[in-house]
């Protein structure tokens, strides 16, 4: 997921706030393929369990279980 999270902030120039660090040792197959931000995140969401907060335009805090399946 920390691949994830690096390759969404420099396609949208948006910086993540991780609030539970275990979310960062999940392991996330995909491709989001012509997705807007928020489609992408809603995948990674409901995948990882967590929820997602758009603090600004900017930045964007993910907390939650990270649990990873």
């Amino acid at each position: 997921v920390q691949e994830v999270l690096r390759e969404l902030g420099k396609m949208y120039d948006v910086h993540f706030q991780i609030e539970d660090k275990e979310i960062l040792q999940c392991h996330f197959t995909g491709q989001f393929d012509n997705l807007a931000l928020k489609e992408a995140l809603d995948i990674l969401s409901f995948s990882l369990h967590m929820s997602v907060d758009f603090v600004n335009n900017k930045i964007i805090q993910l907390s939650g279980q990270g649990k990873c399946q």
